[in-house]
C-alpha cells in the first residue's frame, strides 16, 4: 500500500502548519479506487469533532487541484462525535465517505453500539455513505453493518484463509462493497 503523501495546503491559521495527508485506497486490480484524507496537524489524542471540522473546511478551501477535480470518493476518518455536528451540511454527501470507528466491545458496549446506531442512520438518510473496518462483521454490530456502504479491510492483517472466510461472510450479511 501506498505511504500517505501531503497535499499542499495555505489555509493555516497563522502560526500553525496545516497537513493534509492523503493515501490512495486501492481496488483489486491495484488502480486508485479513493482516497482517505488524513489531518496531520493533530497528534495523538487531540482527534476531536473540532479538528475534524477542520479537515473538512480547509479540505474545502485549500486542497489540490487533483483532490478537488478527481471524482473518486473521499475517505474521512470521524471521531463518533463529529457525526453530530453541523459541519457536515458544507460538504456533498455524494463525494465524501464517512470513516467510523468501532467501539470497544466490553459489557456496556451493546447499549453504546445500539444507541449510536440512530446517529449513523440519521447521517446515513442525509445522504452519506459510511465505511467500518472489519470489527462491524462481529454480531454486536448487526445494526451498523446493514448502513454500511464499504467494509474496509487490512489485508496485511490476515491470512488467505481468514480473508476468503471475511469475504464469505460478508456476502451473506451485506450489500457493502469490500475494500
Amino acid at each position: 500500500m501506498n505511504q500517505p503523501t501531503a497535499a499542499p495546503q495555505n489555509a493555516a491559521p497563522p502560526g500553525q502548519t496545516l497537513a493534509i495527508a492523503r493515501q490512495p485506497i486501492l481496488d483489486a486490480k491495484r488502480a486508485v479506487f479513493g482516497y482517505e484524507l488524513f489531518d496531520r496537524s493533530a497528534v495523538g489524542s487531540s482527534f476531536s469533532a473540532a479538528s475534524d471540522a477542520a479537515l473538512i473546511f480547509n479540505l474545502l478551501c485549500a486542497a489540490d487541484s487533483e483532490i478537488q477535480s478527481s471524482r473518486k470518493p473521499l475517505f474521512i476518518n470521524c471521531t463518533h462525535q463529529t457525526l453530530a455536528g453541523g459541519h457536515l451540511e458544507l460538504i456533498d454527501p455524494e463525494r465524501v465517505v464517512l470513516e467510523i470507528p468501532a467501539l470497544t466491545i466490553d459489557q456496556d458496549s451493546a447499549e453504546d453500539i445500539d444507541a449510536f446506531q440512530q446517529t449513523l442512520a440519521a447521517v446515513h438518510k442525509r445522504g452519506f455513505r459510511l465505511a467500518f473496518d472489519h470489527r462491524v462483521l462481529a454480531p454486536a454490530y448487526a445494526s451498523w453493518l446493514a448502513l454500511a456502504s464499504f467494509i474496509k479491510i487490512d489485508i496485511s492483517c490476515f491470512t488467505q484463509a481468514q480473508l476468503f472466510g471475511l469475504t464469505r461472510q460478508l456476502d451473506k450479511s451485506s450489500r457493502a462493497q469490500l475494500i
